[in-house]
């Protein structure tokens, strides 16, 4: 997603977001509160708190030995539909 990246503001991205909550609690509202995880969201923090000024957050710690394998296999597992394994490119690597 390119536009997550470029220096565009990203109130809109808020708003929206805060509409599809909206409805989601209009039809199915949650017995305390929503969590949400999203790293996405640690790129504009401060959007994210102009648009939900009485969320709290939390930042958790894994070890290091822990965190490695973990995140190799998220981008693994993100990117792998990019790479045909057909593609003998790929074979060498």
């Amino acid at each position: 997603a390119k536009w997550l990246y470029d220096e565009t503001n990203k109130d809109f991205v808020y708003e929206y977001h805060k509409l599809f909550f909206r409805m989601l609690n209009a039809v199915d509202e949650p017995q305390s509160h929503w969590i949400l995880k999203g790293i996405m969201h640690s790129l504009y923090l401060d959007t994210l708190l102009d648009h939900y000024p009485h969320a709290f957050l939390l930042m958790t710690h894994r070890n290091l030995p822990d965190v490695i394998p973990s995140f190799c296999r998220f981008i693994w597992e993100a990117y792998r539909y990019c790479f045909d394994p057909n593609d003998q490119a790929c074979e060498k690597l």
